[in-house]
């Protein structure tokens, strides 16, 4: 998961992404097991996110619709 890997590259616990992004623990403990879909957040989490990793909403929302699709073909 893309999400996972920028957390890794950019140093970040799990702990200190929810903090430092201001995302709720269980939301982001949702996203990172796979329970909550990323494209299915709220704008607001995507940016907090983003802004906090250092990448665009884009790339976030991306990686989760081309998931998705690979999942329905």
């Amino acid at each position: 998961m893309l999400l996972k890997e920028l957390m890794k590259e950019a140093g970040f616990s799990q702990y200190r992404l929810a903090v430092e992004s201001g995302v709720p623990h269980a939301t982001l403990s949702g996203l990172l097991t796979g329970k909550t879909k990323i494209e299915r957040c709220e704008s607001g989490t995507l940016y907090k996110l983003a802004k906090t990793l250092g990448v665009s909403m884009e790339i976030l929302v991306e990686d989760g619709i081309r998931r998705t699709e690979r999942k329905i073909v």
